[in-house]
């Protein structure tokens, strides 16, 4: 089975910068040219837009495909909402508008495995090609 490393993770842990865009865009050639020029990440906006996460899917299999890590920023503290992008494939969630330690705990709580968190992976894709 393949597994794809998390090229932000590796370089953020050997304390390397990383680089890479934040966008609205679900257009999957755009993540993929970004993805060539050697970019870490790329980040989907869903915060200031009206994406849902099958939109996101195309971006998240151009990042795959080039290697970059694929994140999203959501505005709603919603459980099912991160579930569905990382299920989708994202590997990082991005949640700006958190005020407390019990929303920061809803976010652990949606995206940890227990005994951390309570998060039940069960996406195929996510699966095979991320090991999770």
């Amino acid at each position: 089975m393949f597994i794809q490393e998390n090229r932000l993770k590796l370089k953020l842990k050997a304390g390397q910068p990383a680089f890479g865009v934040i966008s609205t865009s679900t257009d999957p050639q755009l993540a993929e040219l970004f993805g060539l020029a050697g970019f870490d990440y790329y980040m989907l906006d869903a915060e200031h837009g009206l994406l849902h996460p099958d939109q996101a899917v195309n971006v998240i299999r151009a990042c795959e495909l080039t290697g970059m890590t694929p994140l999203v920023r959501i505005g709603p503290k919603d459980p099912k909402l991160v579930l569905q992008y990382l299920d989708a494939g994202m590997l990082g969630v991005m949640m700006p508008d958190l005020r407390n330690a019990s929303e920061v705990k809803m976010l652990i709580d949606a995206v940890k495995y227990p005994p951390v968190g309570k998060e039940r992976r069960g996406h195929f894709q996510s699966i095979q090609i991320h090991g999770i």
